[in-house]
């Protein structure tokens, strides 16, 4: 008697267990057929149990055709708690999500060993809601992404109108220094919108290829001071890495000042030479960055440290900025100059 009630007790137990309305429980044999389908299904899809039962095939014609392939898979290799999501339709012909997680039952310690399955258990569970909010999520930041895009678009136009005006009115003036003046403030903004142009077609909106942006910004400068082809090479070298947008504006202004100081004094009286970009980097962590020339040298007479210049004087802010620090090595055959964070 007492073995009877415990095993109703027990039938008592499992079925609350599979019969909870948020999973489907199945109970399926070696050949496929179904053995068990807890009742819920019929409020779920509006199939019954029973239903089951009669159609061992009613898999195929209930899920997704997008799906149906996926999901054999996933009944016919039995590994346990192995899962597979996909879309199945009710009765009335709309999908709801479902998660399924399978478990293969053995009769006995040998048949484990040798995968020899029973029976398998099935445990479904309907993620509609939290597919419907995935979707939702995805819309909202592709959108967002779209913005974003748009916003650099804007800021680039504008940096390249502001470029422009300061081009116009160059052109009216004949005062040497103040051109030169103005022709490095028109770098120094082409500079910035590049990265911004470099953002709006990137897929990645919150990083930048930085190489393919150097190589860009120095062929703009090579343009911009008219240098002849050939006589001054650019040679660039290093790791490919994206940076943010925080660490790759001072560093694109850093190598616009250097590159432009190598155009402008190194290589006087068409002198022949190269100027060489070499970066070494983590995206968030340590970098080498070297810009160097074979030209005349950089000057003993100036403190690169403290310079009297604007464009030096960037420089080092903008070292500073990256927590990095400033080092040049002069020589009778070019300077080298290193921003270095460890």
């Amino acid at each position: 008697m007492e073995d009877l009630q415990q095993m109703a007790f027990s039938e008592r137990r499992y079925r609350t267990l599979v019969e909870t309305p948020n999973f489907v429980v199945m109970l399926l044999d070696a050949d496929g057929n179904y053995l068990y389908v807890s009742p819920q299904i019929e409020e779920w899809l509006g199939y019954s149990p029973a239903d089951f039962y009669r159609d061992p095939n009613i898999r195929q014609k209930i899920i997704h055709p997008e799906d149906l392939e996926a999901t054999e898979a996933f009944h016919q290799t039995g590994r346990p708690s192995h899962t597979v999501e996909y879309r199945w339709h009710r009765l009335d012909g709309k999908y709801r999500w479902a998660s399924g997680a399978i478990f293969p039952i053995y009769e006995n310690v040998e048949d484990e060993q040798i995968n020899r399955v029973s029976m398998v258990q099935v445990v479904v569970q309907d993620i509609t809601e939290r597919k419907e909010a995935e979707s939702q999520i995805r819309a909202s930041l592709a959108e967002k992404e779209v913005l974003l895009k748009e916003i650099h678009h804007r800021v680039k136009n504008n940096l390249q109108i502001i470029s422009s005006l300061l081009h116009l009115q160059a052109a009216k003036m004949e005062d040497e220094k103040l051109l030169e003046a103005f022709e490095d403030s028109q770098n120094r903004i082409r500079s910035m919108a590049l990265i911004h142009e470099e953002l709006y077609n990137a897929a990645d909106l919150a990083h930048i290829d930085f190489a393919g942006y150097i190589r860009r910004l120095t062929d703009n400068l090579f343009e911009s001071f008219g240098v002849g082809v050939g006589r001054i090479r650019m040679s660039i070298e290093g790791d490919s890495v994206s940076f943010t947008i925080d660490k790759a504006i001072p560093m694109g202004l850093i190598i616009n000042e250097l590159v432009t100081n190598s155009l402008k004094y190194a290589f006087p009286e068409n002198r022949q030479g190269t100027i060489r970009i070499s970066l070494t980097a983590q995206a968030e962590g340590p970098f080498n960055l070297t810009i160097s020339d074979d030209g005349v040298g950089f000057p003993d007479d100036i403190d690169y440290r403290n310079p009297q210049t604007l464009g030096l004087r960037l420089v080092g802010t903008l070292t500073a900025q990256l927590e990095a620090r400033l080092e040049l090595e002069r020589s009778e055959g070019g300077s080298i100059f290193r921003i270095i964070r460890d």
